[in-house]
């Protein structure tokens, strides 16, 4: 594309044509990565609090099992 370029003298145009078709390309797959990405960490985050919810009250529901038979 570059040879092109310098052959026809028309080098600008064809650089800013890659550009503007790779920024687009970027673009896009950062778009896609982050629409993945959302449901996956959204999981993730409701699986540590569900364990730290469970590490909370396990040891309460322990102890107040340990009262009751005394």
């Amino acid at each position: 594309m570059i040879e092109v370029g310098e052959n026809t003298g028309s080098l600008e145009e064809n650089l800013s044509y890659l550009y503007d078709f790779y920024a687009e390309e970027v673009q896009e797959m950062s778009n896609n990565l982050t629409t993945l990405l959302e449901p996956i960490m959204l999981v993730f985050i409701g699986v540590m609090i569900g364990g730290l919810a469970i590490m909370v009250i396990g040891p309460i529901y322990q102890l107040t099992g340990t009262i009751r038979a005394r």
